[in-house]
């Protein structure tokens, strides 16, 4: 016992140091000690480290892979040509719910231009679907035209106009096609039409204001057809829709002078057009230096224009898009210095009072007419084409031009005002005849 295991002849090779057999001081094993815990502290630090560092690395890949992932999709609908409405809104609602995956990324410029681009593209796939859904449901119309009833082609005609602009973006076909259609309704609508007023104020017992609103709307239907067609040279179209309008006229004359009796006057009531919410629903022109136009306590008062201004002032009432005033009776108290011209059935703004269109009356205290500063009594009736203006209490020859079929049937009415002319209005009320 405790002899080397080792054979002598081996043992005696290991070399021999000074001390080697000397045991070890407390200080130098505290350091020993010490060193191997260090050098434990420093591995289990470094497998920490290790592990973080792989940890956080593992992390980062999951993090660009879940935004690389994110952009692959979104680019796979980007380049997806005929991608449908459903995917594109479901790639954009997925972009604005997940910002995570993108906002603050180097690709965040990416995925917004993908966005605008899906965006762009889902609002013209969704404006191509309308145009189609209004164009089939328009050409099934047309192709049934001869048992639609005007009402449905009316509106039909309506929707085409509405599509008509911009639609060569979906195929340089459609405007061609489209202007044919709206001309197969006009063909079969601009006597149709007609021919339906008529047959309704012939029926016994029909309502007199239904009838005149069956020939009212047949007026403004077939004027607008023959406008469209002097717009588009149609001339043949022009020539027979005018033939047919002149005819129409015509027999709405006879038919309102018919029902509109004196004892059908009186039924519609007054309404006065200086007083109460129609004070304020006075047009009048805002550029024209020095011209002025107010209603006070009842009183309509116009001043001209500056002097030397070698402008005219309008002011108007009843003429905007949503009135529709056509046949009537208007009493008036006024006196003039000057002459201000009286216009019916003006267009609405931003059209100016035109005598080719609408007929036209002076209000002079010049030439023999009334004299200045004075009242007088006015009355005026309008009905289909005819118009008679009179001044009850004077010795003046009415006013009663022939029917022209060419001037506006409904529209408002106006007041010309030029340099030196001074308007004033007292009384005003009206009665819409429909």
């Amino acid at each position: 016992m405790g002899e080397s295991l080792l054979p002598v002849s081996q043992a005696n090779r290991w070399p021999r140091f000074p001390g080697m057999d000397e045991p070890l001081d407390p200080t130098t094993k505290k350091g020993l000690i010490a060193a191997g815990i260090a050098v434990v502290i420093a591995s289990v630090v470094w497998i920490v480290i290790s592990n973080e560092k792989a940890d956080m690395k593992a992390k980062q890949d999951a993090a660009a892979k879940l935004v690389s992932d994110f952009l692959g999709e979104l680019e796979r609908v980007e380049k997806e040509e005929n991608a449908s409405a459903e995917t594109m809104t479901a790639a954009i609602t997925l972009i604005d719910t997940q910002p995570n995956r993108w906002k603050g990324e180097v690709s965040e410029p990416h995925v917004l231009r993908i966005k605008a681009k899906l965006t762009a593209r889902l609002d013209k796939k969704k404006a191509k679907g309308e145009f189609d859904a209004v164009f089939t449901a328009a050409k099934a119309t047309v192709d049934a035209i001869a048992a639609t009833p005007s009402e449905q082609l009316i509106a039909t005609k309506q929707k085409l106009t509405d599509i008509e602009i911009g639609s060569e973006i979906w195929d340089p076909a459609y405007p061609a096609q489209i202007k044919e259609m709206k001309s197969k309704i006009d063909n079969v609508l601009v006597t149709k039409m007609r021919d339906e007023a008529k047959a309704f104020a012939a029926v016994s017992g029909s309502s007199p204001r239904q009838a005149i609103a069956k020939y009212a709307a047949a007026e403004d239907y077939v004027r607008k057809a023959v406008e469209d067609a002097k717009r588009a040279n149609n001339k043949p179209d022009e020539l027979a829709y005018t033939e047919t309008f002149k005819s129409l006229l015509v027999e709405a004359d006879e038919f309102y002078n018919k029902v509109m009796t004196p004892e059908f006057i009186e039924t519609i009531p007054w309404k006065d057009l200086l007083g109460g919410d129609m004070a304020s629903r006075w047009s009048k022109s805002t550029n024209v230096p020095g011209f002025a136009c107010r209603v006070e306590n009842g009183i309509l008062t116009i001043s001209p224009p500056d002097a030397g201004s070698k402008l005219q002032g309008v002011a108007a009432i009843l003429d905007q898009q949503s009135d529709t005033l056509r046949n009537f009776v208007l009493e008036m108290e006024f006196s003039v210095e000057g002459i201000a011209t009286m216009f019916f059935h003006v267009a609405p703004p931003p059209g100016s009072p035109d005598n080719r269109q609408s007929e036209s009356f002076d209000l002079s205290s010049k030439d023999g007419g009334v004299k200045a500063g004075d009242k007088y009594q006015f009355r005026c009736r309008y009905v289909g084409s005819q118009i008679r203006i009179e001044f009850p209490d004077q010795d003046i020859t009415p006013w009663e031009p022939n029917p022209s079929w060419s001037k506006r049937r409904k529209g408002g009415i106006a007041f010309l005002i030029p340099e030196g002319t001074r308007l004033r209005v007292t009384k005003m009320k009206i009665r819409e005849l429909r």
